[in-house]
């Protein structure tokens, strides 16, 4: 009965806005995907990088075990656990700067862990190897075509359908959208 009440330019009209919404809703959703893609890129070209802080900060927290904090006027360190307006001693700055570097080993452990547990899906995929060379190696496209004994467009197809499969795996459904 709407129908019959509406002219045919009305209709037009609304058949085009209905037409513009839906494609601006694919064209976002487009986007939004491809952001995850991006996103869990970034994440992988940062593993290895989180594997060498790990082991930075390890080393940072022994050195700091070691150090001798001088009286320096140009270093004030704010202490949680020291009381309001006293000055915290050595051994409560030792203990804070600990505290700190071990948080930061905390977060990248925790990444670790979370793409260490993606990729673990994809490990037996025949192209697995494309991730890892590419995004932990750095080997150029040419030579992983070669290593792997296929084309390029090949490695790289299957590279971006490793890394969508990921995407799944670290974000879940709102990767499809």
């Amino acid at each position: 009965k709407a129908r019959d009440n509406m002219s045919d330019e009305n209709l037009k009209q609304v058949r085009k806005y209905i037409d513009e919404t839906i494609s601006k809703t694919i064209k976002a959703s487009r986007k939004l995907n491809a952001n995850y893609f991006k996103m869990t890129e970034r994440r992988l070209y940062a593993y290895p990088m989180l594997e060498q802080n790990i082991e930075m900060h390890q080393q940072d927290i022994e050195d700091i075990k070691k150090e001798v904090f001088g009286h320096s006027k140009d270093i004030v360190v704010y202490s949680p656990t020291s009381s309001y307006g006293d000055k915290p001693d050595v051994e409560e700055v030792r203990q804070e700067r600990i505290k700190f570097v071990r948080e930061k080993i905390w977060r990248d452990r925790e990444e670790l862990k979370e793409v260490k547990r993606a990729l673990e899906r994809i490990k037996d995929d025949e192209y697995y190897k494309v991730i890892e060379l590419h995004y932990f190696k750095h080997v150029e496209k040419e030579e992983i075509a070669k290593i792997l004994k296929c084309s390029e467009i090949t490695a790289w197809r299957q590279k971006k359908r490793l890394v969508s499969t990921l995407s799944l795996a670290l974000y879940g459904a709102e990767a499809l959208k």
